[in-house]
Parts: C-alpha cells; sequence; structure tokens
C-alpha cells in the first residue's frame, strides 16, 4: 500500500482538515504569497501569527454554527463536538498568540489585528439577531444577500493582505495593489466555490449566499466549473455527540 493509504496517516490528515489547521496553514501561505509579489521579505513570524488568527476564527466559528455543520458534515459535527474544549482553547490560545506576535511588527500592525478579532467577534455574537437595516425592515446577517461571501472576501484579504501590509509600515506602491487585489480575487473564488457546494444547505437554513441570489449556474461562470451537479441525498442523519444524540431528517436532492 503506499504511504498515503496507512490507517495513521489518514487519522493525521482528517485531524488537519476537520480541525482546521489546514486553513489556517492556507491563510499562512496565502500571506507569504502576499508578501512575496509585493516586494516584502517573507516574515515567517508574521506568517505564523496570521495561520494562527485564521485558524483560530475558523475554529470558534465551526463551534458556534453548528446548524450549517450538521448538514453538510454530520461527522464533523461529531469531532467538534467531542473535542469542543480542546478546539476552543486552541483557538482562543492561538489568537493570544497571534497578538502577541503582532506586537513585534508595531503598534499599528497590533491594534489592527486587535480590531479585526474584536469585529470578527462581534460579528459571531451578533449574526443571528434582526439588526442589520434592509429595505424598511431589520434583518439577521445571513438574510442580507451575499453578505457572507463579501464578508468571506473581506476576512481574508483583511487577514492576508491589510495586516501584513500594516506589518511593512503601509508602503502603498504598484505591486502592493496589485498584491492586494490578487489576494481579493483569490479569496472571492474560494468564497464563490463555497458557496456553491453549500447551496442547498444556505437554502434549507435561510442564508442569502452569493449563489442563491443570482444562481448556480452564473455563481458557476463566476467561480470555476468543476463539480457539484449532484450534491448529496440524504434520508436520514444521526450523530452520536457526547450526552445524546441529534436525530434529523433530510431529503435535499440536486438536479
Amino acid at each position: 500500500l503506499p504511504f498515503w493509504s496507512l490507517p495513521f496517516i489518514k487519522d493525521f490528515g482528517y485531524i488537519i482538515i476537520q480541525s482546521n489547521i489546514l486553513t489556517g496553514f492556507a491563510a499562512a501561505m496565502l500571506t507569504a504569497t502576499f508578501l512575496f509579489l509585493a516586494g516584502f521579505a517573507i516574515e515567517p513570524v508574521l506568517l505564523v501569527s496570521m495561520g494562527l488568527f485564521v485558524f483560530g476564527f475558523h475554529a470558534i466559528y465551526n463551534i458556534v454554527d453548528w446548524q450549517g455543520v450538521i448538514l453538510a458534515d454530520p461527522a464533523k459535527l461529531g469531532f467538534f463536538w467531542n473535542n469542543r474544549r480542546l478546539l476552543g482553547f486552541s483557538a482562543v490560545l492561538g489568537l493570544f498568540i497571534s497578538a502577541g506576535l503582532m506586537l513585534l511588527f508595531g503598534l499599528e500592525a497590533f491594534v489592527l489585528t486587535l480590531i479585526g478579532g474584536i469585529s470578527a467577534g462581534l460579528f459571531l455574537l451578533l449574526k443571528n439577531y434582526p439588526i442589520f437595516p434592509l429595505g424598511k425592515k431589520l434583518v439577521t446577517l445571513r438574510e442580507i444577500p451575499g453578505a457572507r461571501d463579501l464578508l468571506h472576501v473581506f476576512g481574508w484579504s483583511f487577514a492576508c493582505g491589510l495586516v501584513p501590509l500594516a506589518a511593512m509600515e503601509f508602503h502603498f506602491t504598484a505591486p502592493v495593489i496589485l498584491s492586494l487585489i490578487w489576494i481579493a480575487l483569490l479569496a472571492f473564488l474560494r468564497a464563490t466555490l463555497f458557496s456553491i457546494s453549500d447551496l442547498e444547505n444556505d437554502r434549507v437554513l435561510g442564508r442569502e449566499s452569493l449563489t442563491t441570489v443570482i444562481g448556480e449556474r452564473r455563481a458557476w461562470a463566476i467561480g470555476e466549473q468543476r463539480r457539484l451537479r449532484r450534491h448529496c441525498r440524504r434520508e436520514h442523519v444521526e450523530v452520536a455527540a457526547g450526552l445524546g444524540h441529534v436525530k434529523g431528517a433530510s431529503s435535499i436532492v440536486t438536479r
């Protein structure tokens, strides 16, 4: 058997993906891409800081937003539920370490990271409350068309572009501006692909994502035509979770 088929390799990969460690690594690499394209020196400490920042908030978001997780991947809900204390502690610790490392790059970078962290925390606390104006009424964040995708783009652009730029003392040159645009485009592509893969979940949960607003075909044209002609067909979902069982039935068919 090839080495990647060994059980412990599969288990290691499963933990890396489900715990959002891979997401944090991707953020660190995207930060390195920005620094390289903008002509800055690649600072390993900065990569670690931004990787921990993105890992921390993604882990917390998955713990808080369990409704979407149970529809998309019931096994992931079981993983997060059974390891919620360790993941929560690791996420918070990662955020504190990230903020501490940013002090090495000056007060501006630290304050910007702090503002981003507080803003993300407020988003997690308030996203389910109808406090956002839309037309003549107040709605929740999930009811604003495309809001989640735009926040996704801004969050990744902030962590992998604006904060590293602040660490480099805001040198706005043509390569820097083009690099920021490139990071935003990559973040937009990622948001579009995730929006397509989460299409049925968003419809069930009432989320107005980019795909639910403009339609699947147009989203594919914006993003990348690759997969999802049939999404999933689930008759019954049963997730073992610590104190009991979470049971739900869904029959979701994408034609």
